[in-house]
C-alpha cells in the first residue's frame, strides 16, 4: 500500500507546514541547503538555484493530472484502444477470439499478471485491467472490486490473451478437487498451479499427481504459483514433486522462462523408495566419483522425452 500514499502524504506534508508556520511555528533556517540538510542529504552536489527557479512564476500543482482509471498508467492506453475499438464496431466481449496488446517492455515484465490474486495485483494486471474495461466502467473506482477479480468473464478474457502468447488450449479450476477432475479428464501436457486452494492445496494436488499408477501421466510438469517464496516452502514443493517453482507477482517473462524449461529441457525423473518427482538434481556432476548421498537408497532414473519433440512428431 505503500505507493498509493506517496503523493498523499507529500501533499499532507506541504499543508502541514503551511499551518504550522501560519501559527508562528519556526524550524531551522538552513534545513535545505545547510550541512546536514535535505538537499546535501540526498546529492553530494544539489543545484541550490534550481530551489527558487522561476519561483513565484512557475507551479509544477498546475501540471498535475488525474488518472481516468484506477489502474496503473500502463493499462490506460490498452483500455482506451480498446474501447475506441468497440465504438467503431459495436461488438460484445463474448466476440472477442483474441487480443494482443503491443508496448514496451515494462508491459510485459511488470504488468502481464494473469491471476492476480489481489485488488491492488488486479490494478497493476494489464490483462485483468483490459478483461474488466469490457464488463465495467474502467472510470469508476467501484469497478475494481473483489467481484470482479472472481469474475469467470474476467478469466476468459484473461485466458483469451493467454492465447494471444501461443496457448492452444487452457482449462481452469477453481479449486483443488476440481483440478484434479479436469487434469485426470483432459490430460494436459502443463499443469500451472497456485500453492492456495480450497478443498485441498496446489501441494496435495502435486502429491496426488505424482502417485505412479493413480492417473494418466504422474510425469506431468507441474510449475507452481505462490505469494510466499521463504526456503521452506521451495524445499517443501520440490520434495513434492513440483517441477518449477515461480514466486508471485507473476511476469510473463517469468512464466516464459519456467514454460521454456520444461518444454525444451526437462529434467529426468527420479524413483525410489521414499520420492517420485522430477531430478531435484538442477546441476549433476557427470565426473563425481563419491558415494551416493540420494536420499531414499537406490534410484531409478528416467529420461523424459522433450516436449517440444513431441509437439513436432504430432504436427
Amino acid at each position: 500500500m505503500v505507493k498509493r500514499l506517496h503523493l498523499g502524504k507529500a501533499a499532507e506534508g506541504g499543508v502541514t507546514a503551511a499551518l504550522l508556520a501560519s501559527k508562528g511555528f519556526a524550524g531551522p533556517e538552513s534545513v535545505l541547503e545547510g550541512k546536514f540538510g535535505f538537499c546535501q542529504t540526498y546529492s553530494d552536489s544539489p543545484q541550490l538555484g534550481s530551489l527558487t527557479y522561476r519561483l513565484g512564476r512557475d507551479f509544477e500543482s498546475m501540471n498535475i493530472c488525474i488518472k481516468r482509471c484506477a489502474c496503473h498508467i500502463n493499462a490506460h492506453a490498452p483500455i482506451e484502444a480498446l474501447q475506441q475499438l468497440r465504438d467503431q464496431y459495436n461488438f460484445r466481449p463474448e466476440d472477442i477470439q483474441e487480443i494482443l496488446v503491443g508496448g514496451i517492455e515494462k508491459l510485459v515484465t511488470h504488468h502481464a499478471i494473469y491471476r492476480p490474486t489481489d485488488l491492488m495485483m488486479a490494478q497493476y494486471s494489464i490483462p485483468f485491467c483490459i478483461a474488466l474495461s469490457l464488463y465495467a466502467d474502467p472510470t469508476d473506482p467501484q469497478s475494481f472490486n473483489e467481484t470482479q477479480l472472481k469474475n469467470k468473464n474476467m478469466r476468459r478474457i484473461m485466458r483469451t490473451l493467454l492465447h494471444g502468447f501461443g496457448t492452444r488450449e487452457v482449462y481452469e479450476a477453481e479449486d483443488g478437487a476440481a483440478g484434479l477432475e479436469g487434469f485426470t479428464h483432459y490430460s494436459p501436457d502443463i499443469v500451472i498451479t497456485d500453492w492456495a486452494m480450497p478443498i485441498f492445496d496446489g501441494l496435495e494436488l502435486t502429491q496426488m499427481i505424482r502417485q505412479p499408477g493413480a492417473n494418466t501421466n504422474p510425469y506431468v510438469p507441474i510449475i507452481m504459483l505462490t505469494g510466499h517464496s521463504e526456503k521452506k516452502r521451495v524445499i517443501s514443493a520440490r520434495d513434492a514433486g513440483v517441477t518449477e517453482f515461480l514466486a508471485k507477482p507473476i511476469s510473463a517473462k517469468g512464466l516464459y522462462q519456467r514454460v521454456l524449461n520444461v518444454v525444451a529441457n526437462p529434467r529426468p525423473f527420479i524413483r525410489t523408495k521414499s520420492y517420485f518427482g522430477p531430478d531435484r538434481r538442477r546441476n549433476a556432476n557427470p565426473n563425481y566419483a563419491g558415494p551416493e548421498r540420494r536420499k531414499g537408497g537406490k534410484a531409478d532414473v528416467i529420461k523424459q522425452q522433450p516436449l517440444l519433440d513431441k509437439a513436432k512428431t504430432t504436427a
